[in-house]
């Protein structure tokens, strides 16, 4: 006691504080038990969590089969749309690559700045001057499929290239 008394009251309320937090926190841990306990050994049910499949309707079993149905027709639907956006994602990069490659051989850009895309740009002529080069294996393969009477559509799934292509090389064909 003579520490007490010596330092004044500060200890002493310290302690009681620690006290009072100490049995808060004993008192918390006593109900939290004792209510699982009772939730174990009563009838009542406990809450659903998130990873129970708790149905709130007393279906029939073409109402679960139905259930099921509709949630593997959305997932199909979903991978679906996935798919489509994926593949509309890829068609847009196409068509800015190709808008860049326009941009650029029209002089709008700079060539610092264009980077053409090198899975496209063997459609192109080869640099110098296109009239002393005879036409490329595509080319002449496209005119080849041309002069068996295929139009532009079919020769373009034949081949594996764009439409848009495989019409300017036919329209360049017939330039002099």
């Amino acid at each position: 006691m003579n520490l007490f008394t010596q330092s004044g009251s500060g200890p002493l309320i310290v302690l009681l504080m620690l006290a009072a937090v100490l049995a808060w926190v004993l008192f918390r841990t006593y109900r939290g038990v004792a209510r699982h306990r009772g939730n174990a050994t009563s009838g009542r049910p406990s809450r659903p969590r998130a990873d129970d499949s708790v149905h709130h309707l007393d279906l029939p079993p073409e109402g679960h089969r139905w259930e099921v149905q509709m949630h593997e027709t959305a997932r199909d639907l979903s991978a679906q749309l996935d798919s489509k956006m994926s593949a509309l994602q890829a068609l847009i990069a196409d068509a800015d690559r190709a808008a860049a490659r326009l941009e650029a051989a029209s002089g709008g850009q700079s060539p610092e700045i264009f980077e053409p895309d090198r899975t496209q740009t063997d459609a192109l002529p080869p640099s110098g001057d296109s009239r002393d080069a005879g036409p490329s294996p595509r080319q002449a393969e496209v005119c080849a499929l041309a002069d068996h009477g295929f139009d532009a559509a079919e020769i373009a799934d034949r081949i594996g290239r764009p439409i848009g292509e495989v019409e300017l090389i036919l329209g360049l064909r017939h330039k002099p």
